[in-house]
């Protein structure tokens, strides 16, 4: 067999093996389509590669789909940083709000810069009451009735029909239920869809929590003092700042366990834990590949530090 050959009816090997292990996992989405997408190439063609029936060339493909391989070997090695949310100094004040707005049924605002742990915040209260909580993260242009839409969806109910329809339906469901809705990036909603998640509160009797860059105070308040019948109703608020020294030891000896002083260096070179997790990350890709050679954690933590955008 020639080297061209054989190279091709490895790769051919590689991906039939690949696809197999595929189809067991019932998580999975892969399928001999989707690698065709990813790859550029049509369901037809992959399916003629696998079967060993392509009629054009053979090479070109199985290069492709070698480099493919290589990313799912590589996506699959890669490990998050912190794989559960911890209970950093931020991630603690924003579920006192919660807690408070959701046993009392009021309005809590929770406003930091990017990268405090707002949104860490949210999902681990709502990790810690299933079911309990309705979590909403605004895209950029919601208007009040896509957020009408994306609540009437969390209620069980198909997030169409008019706003008032909505409003309706969602006010009957959640009355008196003593749920909570978190409303994260709630500084991209208009001034509509924050009256929206008021008058919720006002009907339903619910708890909501809206987080989101410091403006939106200014939205809540307006730039004149103009909406006093938003800004009145908040009942808690919490700003979070950059995490402390603490929070980062609790960071940095959870990924890296038994890094003792280590927690030190990162503290004094990233604000926050955004940074810190994009800059650790490069941090231990650039200690494997530079295992054989001497390297300080200073020298390394400012290597991660230039190729990262913080």
């Amino acid at each position: 067999m020639k080297k061209q050959d054989k190279y091709i009816s490895l790769q051919r090997e590689a991906l039939n093996e690949y696809l197999e292990q595929a189809s067991k996992d019932p998580d999975s989405r892969i399928s001999a389509n989707a690698v065709g997408r990813n790859i550029g190439v049509s369901p037809t063609v992959i399916s003629q590669f696998v079967n060993n029936k392509y009629p054009g060339k053979n090479l070109p493909i199985a290069q492709k789909i070698e480099a493919f391989l290589i990313r799912e070997k590589d996506r699959k090695n890669h490990k998050e940083i912190f794989p559960e949310i911890l209970l950093t100094k931020n991630v603690k004040r924003y579920v006192t709000v919660a807690k408070i707005c959701h046993a009392e049924g009021e309005i809590g605002v929770v406003t930091g810069e990017a990268g405090v742990s707002k949104t860490c915040g949210a999902k681990y209260y709502e990790q810690q009451n299933p079911g309990s909580v309705i979590l909403i993260e605004v895209a950029v242009g919601m208007t009040s009735k896509v957020l009408a839409s994306e609540i009437h969806k969390k209620c069980g109910f198909d997030g169409a029909g008019t706003l008032y329809q909505m409003f309706l339906d969602i006010i009957e469901k959640l009355k008196n239920t003593n749920r909570l809705i978190a409303i994260d990036e709630a500084e991209n909603l208009p001034t509509s869809g924050l009256e929206l998640a008021r008058r919720i509160n006002d009907m339903a009797h619910v708890g909501v929590v809206l987080s989101g860059l410091p403006r939106l105070l200014t939205n809540l308040r307006g730039l004149k003092g103009e909406f006093k019948q938003l800004s009145s109703r908040i009942a808690i608020k919490a700003e979070l700042k950059d995490q402390t020294e603490e929070d980062f030891r609790l960071l940095i000896q959870t990924a890296i366990p038994g890094s003792n002083g280590l927690y030190l260096k990162f503290y004094d070179r990233t604000q926050n834990a955004r940074e810190l997790s994009k800059v650790l990350k490069r941090y231990k890709q650039l200690a494997q590949l530079n295992a054989d050679i001497e390297k300080s954690d200073e020298d390394l933590i400012d290597e991660a530090i230039n190729i990262v955008l913080i």
